[in-house]
């Protein structure tokens, strides 16, 4: 679990953009938001294009794309929720085809965005930059 703004009353779910899902909120003179990959629809396009045995994605060594899948807002809506699905260990060793090694595929990566309710576009740029 990645509760990041405790005091925050509710972070609303904001859409996310392709293959990414965020949250926004306001608090006292600060709009915030948070936002990280969407496992889900992630780990759907990886299972077609193992199914497919697209070579653009190299040798597929791991069941998963993600040893992890975020699960939501938590209870208290000031965070997000994953749930390790695998030994991540498993994935420290996989290399695309040009062997560079992809470490996002076992760091969870949250991307945390808060900006003055004293710009007009605060809630925008929030959003924006969390997608």
């Amino acid at each position: 679990m990645v509760a990041c703004f405790p005091s925050v009353s509710t972070l609303i779910l904001d859409g996310g953009d392709e293959n990414t899902v965020n949250a926004v909120a306001q608090l006292l003179a600060y709009a915030l938001g948070i936002g990280c990959d969407d496992t889900e629809n992630l780990e759907m396009l990886w299972s077609r294009r193992k199914q497919q045995y697209d070579r653009e994605m190299g040798p597929f060594l791991t069941p998963r794309m993600f040893p992890y899948s975020w699960l939501g807002l938590t209870a208290r809506c000031d965070g997000f929720v994953f749930r390790i699905e695998d030994d991540p260990e498993a994935y420290l060793q996989y290399r695309g085809v040009d062997g560079t090694p992809y470490p996002d595929r076992t760091d969870i990566a949250v991307t945390l965005v808060w900006d003055s309710l004293a710009h007009d576009y605060a809630q925008e740029i929030v959003s924006f930059l969390t997608c």
